[in-house]
């Protein structure tokens, strides 16, 4: 079993990514809590969007070392986040960087909300981790990211939280 991800550990990890200048979005659980503003199950790991993917990530992976974290996966697969770099300290705790196929979001995006072009600003938000605003995906770009795959018992429970919080 992975290491919890804390609060603490979430804001930790947000602000070494702020202070190395790279871009982010929390998504997974506990984006769905900051789009909550509050912390509504224990989290194995932090998922984060990385801007700028392929050109951002030796700077993340770099600014998350001064914390313990070392790359442990690299994977590409044909989902909506097709990129995803792992990380893990000593203690298991772990860390997804991710890609997001944006056209494909946006194209799924324009057709839930039935417009020809959504704004960028409709796939990203701000939730709250501890009273602190940070960066995340949208409702609506958590729940186009959560179908597409076989959906384990935490997604399906996420997903509910998520419908009943909003």
């Amino acid at each position: 079993m992975l290491g919890e991800m804390t609060v603490d550990d979430v804001l930790g990890i947000i602000n070494a990514l702020d202070e190395a200048k790279v871009r982010c979005w929390l998504a997974g659980g506990w984006g769905m809590d900051a789009l909550l503003g509050r912390q509504t199950r224990r989290h194995d790991d932090v998922d984060l969007v990385i801007d700028e993917f392929d050109r951002r990530l030796d700077s993340a992976c770099t600014a998350l070392e001064p914390l313990g974290f070392r790359v442990v996966t690299n994977e590409r697969e044909p989902v909506w986040m097709p990129d995803r770099c792992g990380l893990e300290d000593e203690a298991r705790h772990r860390i997804d960087l991710l890609s997001l196929d944006w056209p494909k979001l946006r194209s799924a995006l324009a057709a839930r909300e039935g417009a020809t072009e959504p704004s960028f600003e409709s796939a990203i938000s701000v939730g709250l981790v501890r009273g602190r605003e940070v960066p995340c995906l949208s409702s609506a770009t958590q729940r186009i990211l959560h179908f597409g795959f076989a959906q384990r018992r935490v997604d399906r429970l996420d997903l509910q939280i998520l419908e009943d919080g909003f």
